[in-house]
């Protein structure tokens, strides 16, 4: 154990030193300038058989081209120089892959070089739209004896063509004439007509289609082709909407309609709708939902109060016409009608709820009444009866009658005003006075210092006169005598039949007060120009001669100064055109009255006045009466407001009920 154990200088222990030192000079050499075994290159390999595994400073080994690759550069060897082989084959390589030459351009196609034209590599074809391949779609590069090589040859494209279009019913097309359709050909249909009274066809679908390719190789037409159909859709109807484009009697395929809802209405749905090929409308009819308040509510005896800040104004809104509408919240206000008044605590407008109602309102107006109508010696006859609550209210009217014996004062008919008293004021019933009966030459019997109406009288003549006429008048309603009061003519004694003026007269006549009768009565038979021109001519048994003409016996007395003033203003006659421009008039200058308008006497005359030596008129008698009109009657749709009575010169004022408006005056 121990001899093995001992290494002796020959026997084992030189061994290792050995291998250390030649691996030393080894390493010494590669330092040295010394070169390993050439690279290999995967695109070149070294000409020479020989392998060792170490090259001297400036030993050259010589590369050839791989199969597949071609020389790029020369030279193709490399030296070892400094321990390293130069150049680098490996940063500057010196042979190439072997490449194909382009293939070309395709025609109507494309040639597609996915990485380069190299060995191995592919191209791949393809055809432009419409056009089919006609060959291999891929070509790789491959080594031929020769060299490269495509695997295959360029392919052919060739234009799709597509069959004849389809027929359809009821239609044509544009491309009847021809035989050969070609990818991007197109026709058009159309529809057959139809009479005129008919519903013409509709095309249905695109009116045109194109010849186009299915799976790169079939020419089929695209889209499909339109069919021609009659197309009705029902008349769209749109309660509480109303159509704004569209009319029409029928609706065909692809006709529009647009709509839009009244105003407090909202739209639920599209404004515009279109016919379509299954006869209904898309979409679908739109519906109109309530969105505000209608018309507010009918109050009892009251109206809508228009005033201005009574309720808020929008745009669109208006008295009349079309009817309102109102948003949730809005007041509306009222005021009574003539005749009425509000009740206190009671509401005077109504509201606009959220549910789109109005709150309610009984009514707050009451009628105005007039007093009951009470004239003495009279009675009241109702003309109109259309109050409600009280005997006499607004705007009943009544006539107002007089007992035998008195006459009216006043209007006959009355009318129950809104300020709920009478209007004109309340007649009333007078004694119907007849003027003094003045009988001359005769007395009257009974002697009274008033007639009223009805009371019959006696006239009697004095001697030596007698009685033209009634003896038996009586006071008329129209406070005039009926029939008119009689008259004491003379009678002319025996032998004064023909006398006419003269000294015979007073020869004749009993007394001095009789010549004054006479020369009266002469006076109003004849002309005094006439008798003045006479009197010398005229010859009779009477001998004592005739007083003076100019003197007026029933007035001797000299007028103080000659001359009267305009006689005084009267209420129902007036002078008449001739004598109301002259500012005095002179002793027994005579004028004439007539009625003023709106007057009239019952008997049409003429009445006088003298102007008499005390510078006064003779009597002038208040003779006419005013005159009225009709009863309009009844006005329909609305009411009168009749303040002043019938009379001549009353108005009468015309209101409509609400919602309507006149045509013509209102009053």
């Amino acid at each position: 154990m121990e001899a093995g154990s001992h290494h002796g200088p020959g026997r084992g222990g030189p061994q290792p030193l050995l291998l250390l030192l030649s691996l030393v000079s080894a390493l010494v050499v590669t330092v040295h300038g010394d070169c390993g075994p050439p690279p290999r290159y995967p695109f070149a390999i070294p000409e020479a058989t020989v392998k060792k595994e170490v090259y001297q400073e400036g030993e050259r080994v010589k590369y050839s081209c791989r199969s597949g690759y071609t020389r790029k550069r020369l030279p193709l060897h490399i030296s070892c120089n400094n321990g390293k082989w130069s150049p680098d084959g490996f940063t500057s390589p010196f042979c190439v892959v072997k490449s194909c030459p382009h293939p070309g351009d395709l025609i109507n196609g494309h040639v597609e070089i996915k990485t380069d034209l190299s060995i191995g590599s592919t191209i791949e074809f393809s055809c432009n739209e419409g056009y089919s391949l006609i060959g291999h779609s891929t070509s790789t590069c491959e080594i031929s004896d020769s060299g490269t090589s495509w695997s295959n040859d360029l392919p052919n494209c060739e234009i799709v063509s597509c069959p004849r279009p389809p027929n359809i019913p009821n239609g044509k097309h544009s491309g009847e004439e021809d035989d050969f359709f070609t990818y991007g050909s197109s026709v058009t249909y159309s529809c057959n007509t139809v009479p005129e009274e008919s519903i013409p066809f509709s095309l249905i679908g695109d009116a045109s289609i194109s010849c186009a390719v299915e799976n790169k190789t079939t020419g089929v037409w695209k889209p499909l082709p339109p069919k021609c159909q009659v197309i009705t859709c029902p008349q769209p109807n749109v309660p509480q909407g109303k159509l704004i484009s569209g009319f029409g009697r029928t609706y065909t395929y692809r006709d529009t309609a647009m709509f839009e809802c009244k105003r407090g209405y909202l739209l639920n749905g599209s404004h515009l709708i279109r016919c379509e090929s299954d006869n209904e409308w898309v979409p679908p009819v739109p519906t109109c939902q309530l969105n505000s308040c209608s018309n507010p509510p009918v109050i009892p005896y009251a109206e809508r109060d228009w005033s201005l800040g009574s309720r808020d104004w929008n745009v669109g809104y208006s008295k009349y016409g079309e009817p309102e509408v109102f948003s949730v919240g809005t007041e509306v206000k009222y005021l009574c009608k003539k005749g009425f008044r509000a009740q206190k605590h009671k509401p005077r407008s109504v509201t606009c709820q959220a549910n789109f109602t109005w709150s309610t309102n009984d009514g707050f107006c009451e009628r105005i009444c007039c007093p009951t109508p009470n004239v003495d010696h009279g009675k009241i006859t109702k003309i109109t009866s259309s109050s409600q609550g009280c005997e006499y209210g607004f705007p009943e009217k009544i006539k107002v009658s007089c007992n035998s014996g008195y006459i009216l004062s006043g209007v006959a008919t009355n009318q129950c005003q809104e300020s709920g008293t009478w209007g004109p004021a309340l007649s009333s019933c007078i004694p119907a006075l007849c003027p003094h009966p003045k009988v001359g030459n005769g007395v009257v019997i009974p002697n009274r210092t008033q007639y009223q109406g009805a009371v019959t009288i006696s006239v009697k003549c004095n001697s030596g006169y007698k009685l033209i006429g009634d003896p038996n008048p009586y006071c008329a309603d129209n406070r005039t005598w009926s029939p008119e009061l009689p008259k004491c003519e003379w009678i002319i004694p025996e032998g004064c039949e023909q006398v006419q003026a003269g000294q015979a007269i007073l020869k004749c006549l009993p007394n001095p007060g009789d010549v004054i009768q006479a020369l009266e009565a002469y006076k109003l038979s004849l002309e005094i120009a006439k008798l003045e021109l006479e009197v010398d001519h005229l010859r009779g048994k009477c001998t004592q001669p005739l007083p003076s003409l100019k003197e007026e016996p029933e007035d001797r007395t000299p007028p103080v100064s000659g001359k009267c003033n305009p006689p005084p203003e009267l209420r129902t006659v007036q002078l008449q055109w001739q004598f109301r421009n002259q500012e005095t008039f002179a002793w027994k200058e005579s004028v004439s009255f007539e009625c003023r308008p709106g007057y009239s006497a019952k008997q049409r005359q003429i009445r006088h006045a003298r102007c008499q030596s005390t510078g006064t008129w003779s009597l002038i008698e208040e003779y006419c009466t005013q005159m009225s009109c009709p009863d309009p009657g009844e006005f329909a749709n609305g009411r009168i407001n009749q303040t002043d009575g019938n009379l001549f010169g009353s108005k009468m004022n015309f209101v409509c009920d609400e919602g309507y408006v006149f045509q013509g005056k209102g009053q």
